[in-house]
């Protein structure tokens, strides 16, 4: 468990790190949001390209060795993109940096599950949720310490002795696994095609934000993705072995998990996207002080997590993730009235409480999602959680930077510059709040668990 734990940590340390990053990207690379944004995006697309073929290995071929050759891959890809000298290099090295870290989201969750037994899965979930917030609570933090001190580099390379370390582990303590022992078809057409519809409609979001969202080359995009949808479906219904089982969302506690997920998940890449933008350029922050105040979203999930899954495996996980889920929106919503002469203390104040209600809601909904598939697709459930978690986060990305963009634009013509910047987040904060509380209305819809 220890070990999977250190890969995930390693894994998601990635958000907060290059999120604090992103304005020392522009300046480094001499380019613009909208486009910077694209090396979170494209490692968010590829990872849901290769998360449910990862998965498939996994389950066919085991888990200990795939586990490995994604922390080895994730390792290579950081050292190359510590010496990229352009963003466009950067680019390629993100897309190899994703194809290792879905080889380890694909089976970190199904080897969790499948250490702890059925009435302690909550738990196993329980210390995955806070071994993520852990990796996203200390990014931000250990991401601005390393720009005031260092460079932008220093967000990637400082990883690789920490990965090396992990491997080292997982050769040793992971069970040895065969996985199926048998060969399957393999679902070539079914990543690609669940690409390509991501890409494509975030693209349109990204675009709608530079472009406005009457523009042709929009409403091509937007009217291209149902089409899009429609060939995923298509595919994955006549895959013999689909790395998208659809027949999963059948069951109704494992679809309207994945449903909460999402919505818990889009706010939070806004958040992770626009924060740096607003403590750096909107409060005028240290990289360092804005990274600590980023620090209080995630991090109160180290104790949270834990707490909250042993509880709902006693209470069940209904009204954990109901009300976890409207904590969260309340604590974004607060964000609204924050402006230049806000004290940093309390905008950690409303990302803490926001933290609050995303620890609650973590190790239940995952527990759900994991609980609901039989031993043998355990990792593809466990590639769908994740999948669900990357679409969501590329997808808040794309919205909260169009929104802002939008916003920013409009009131930097009437207001002071940090006005702007506030302004521009307040609204996105605004929406990011409305998508968590018809989010709780959805998770509250599960039933009784």
């Amino acid at each position: 468990m220890g070990v999977v734990t250190l890969g995930i940590f390693i894994y998601t340390l990635d958000s907060g790190m290059v999120g604090i990053g992103f304005p020392a990207l522009i300046e480094a690379f001499d380019s613009d949001a909208s486009t910077v944004v694209w090396v979170m995006n494209a490692f968010f697309a590829t990872s849901v390209a290769l998360l449910l073929t990862a998965a498939w290995f996994s389950d066919v071929f085991g888990r200990k060795r795939l586990f490995i050759a994604g922390l080895v891959l994730f390792l290579l890809a950081l050292s190359g993109i510590s010496f990229s000298p352009n963003i466009g290099v950067l680019l390629m090295f993100r897309v190899l940096q994703a194809a290792g870290g879905s080889l380890i989201l694909a089976n970190g969750n199904a080897i969790a599950t499948q250490s702890f037994t059925a009435a302690e899965r909550g738990k196993a979930m329980g210390i995955i949720g806070a071994s993520i917030g852990l990796g996203l609570g200390l990014g931000p933090w250990l991401g601005g310490t390393l720009l005031d001190a260092l460079d932008w580099r220093a967000l990637f390379w400082t990883r690789i002795p920490l990965g090396v370390v992990g491997i080292a582990l997982a050769a040793v303590v992971l069970a040895p696994d065969r996985g199926l022992g048998k060969r399957v078809q393999m679902d070539y057409l079914g990543p690609v095609a669940l690409c390509a519809a991501l890409v494509t409609a975030l693209l349109a979001i990204n675009l709608s934000g530079r472009l406005g969202a009457d523009h042709p080359i929009v409403w091509g995009l937007a009217a291209g993705l149902p089409f899009l949808i429609a060939l995923v479906i298509s595919v994955e219904r006549r895959a013999p072995r689909p790395v998208l089982d659809l027949a999963l969302f059948s069951n109704r506690v494992f679809s309207v998990s994945q449903a909460s997920q999402i919505l818990h998940y889009i706010p939070s890449g806004m958040m992770t996207f626009l924060g740096a933008f607003f403590l750096l350029d909107g409060l005028e922050l240290s990289a360092t002080s804005a990274g600590l105040v980023l620090t209080m979203f995630p991090l109160v999930r180290v104790v949270g997590s834990p707490a909250s899954g042993i509880i709902s495996d006693r209470l069940g996980t209904r009204w954990p993730t109901t009300l976890g889920m409207a904590v969260m929106g309340i604590g974004f919503l607060s964000l609204y009235w924050v402006g230049p002469g806000t004290s940093m203390w309390l905008v950690a104040a409303a990302l803490a409480l926001a933290g609050i209600g995303a620890a609650v809601w973590e190790a239940p909904n995952t527990a759900d999602i994991m609980g609901s598939v039989n031993p043998d697709r355990l990792s593809a459930a466990s590639a769908s959680l994740a999948v669900g978690r990357q679409i969501a986060l590329s997808s808040g990305f794309a919205l909260g930077g169009a929104v802002y963009a939008l916003r920013e634009a409009y009131y930097a013509e009437r207001v002071a510059s940090d006005q702007a910047i506030a302004s521009a987040f307040n609204e996105a904060m605004l929406l990011a709040a409305v998508i968590l509380f018809a989010g709780t209305a959805v998770t509250y819809m599960r039933g009784r668990v």
